[in-house]
């Protein structure tokens, strides 16, 4: 069945076995594929090596599927990066003051990840806003 376009809030891309990223998860067309799929203000979510030789590329084929709304997050683990690509919405628009727990989600799991969610909400808030 196919797709419907503008039907998916999040989408994540994590296509890595223990050499690489899927070559095919790296193209202009599954980008504009993955931001034609969000709904205005979803979210691309995509886990990419910064050693790979095409992580440049990467990075650009993404801002130009999203209109330069990205943000690429450096992780705690050796080399892997998060890249945030937001549809027709500033990537840092409507930032959250604060910070708890998620209804629903363990305090366990949520103390698992606070600090990197602390981080990128750093990240994006270093963005230069224009208004």
């Amino acid at each position: 069945a196919a797709m419907e376009d503008a039907s998916h809030d999040i989408i994540m891309v994590d296509g890595f076995d223990a050499e690489s990223m899927a070559p095919s998860l790296g193209t202009q067309n599954f980008y504009g594929l993955c931001a034609r799929l969000l709904t205005t203000g979803g979210v691309m979510v995509c886990n990419l090596h910064e050693l790979d030789l095409h992580f440049g590329a990467y990075l650009e084929r993404i801002a130009l599927s999203f209109d330069g709304e990205a943000l690429a997050v450096a992780t705690r683990e050796c080399g892997n990066s998060v890249v945030f690509a937001r549809k027709d919405v500033a990537i840092n628009a409507r930032m959250p003051h604060s910070l708890r727990c998620p209804a629903g989600m363990s305090e366990q799991a949520w103390a698992g990840i606070e600090t990197d969610v602390h981080t990128v909400l750093r990240e994006a808030r270093s963005l230069r806003t224009f208004s």
